[in-house]
């Protein structure tokens, strides 16, 4: 069998209008929607400019949405540059998965006023007979400075079977 370029093109962007259900018993397409879901960063500390940098603590409970048990996680996050990520941060506490992972970085931004960040919570289970891997993505838009904590909500989610 045979594709064309524009058979695969037509593949993936078809993809994207597929329902939050299982296709092909094998990928689960995600949709984020309204969410009680919230992770809480605490203590943290950025700088702007040209020698931008970030610290911070990251922690979610365990929870269920839209039937999935979402596992609990805590992370402590470091790193430099604005777009230069995403950074891996140390992780502790995460149960229930064969892999976990945070990531975070700093997004560009024109506003100098605020750091923009990116918090990214990966990990892995196994249903039945696959694994499943998970991403959840939260955005902050946060006044640069120290000893800050705030709660924020995934915007992006996305599975694969």
């Amino acid at each position: 069998m045979q594709f064309s370029i524009v058979a695969a093109l037509s593949l993936v962007a078809s993809a994207g209008a597929l329902p939050a259900k299982s296709f092909s018993h094998k990928a689960k397409v995600l949709e984020a929607a309204a969410s009680n879901y919230t992770w809480t960063l605490t203590d943290f500390n950025a700088a702007g400019g040209s020698n931008s940098s970030y610290s911070f603590d990251v922690s979610a409970p365990p929870t269920t949405e839209s039937g999935l048990a979402i596992p609990a996680f805590t992370a402590s996050c470091t790193g430099s540059g604005i777009a230069t990520g995403p950074w891996p941060c140390t992780g502790t506490a995460i149960t229930n998965t064969s892999a976990a992972l945070v990531n975070a970085y700093l997004q560009a931004s024109n506003d100098t006023t605020s750091a923009h960040l990116a918090v990214s919570y990966q990990y892995s289970t196994i249903e039945g007979q696959w694994g499943v891997e998970f991403n959840w993505t939260a955005f902050a838009t946060v006044p640069w400075g120290s000893g800050i904590s705030f709660t924020t909500s995934p915007s992006q989610v996305w599975g694969v079977e």
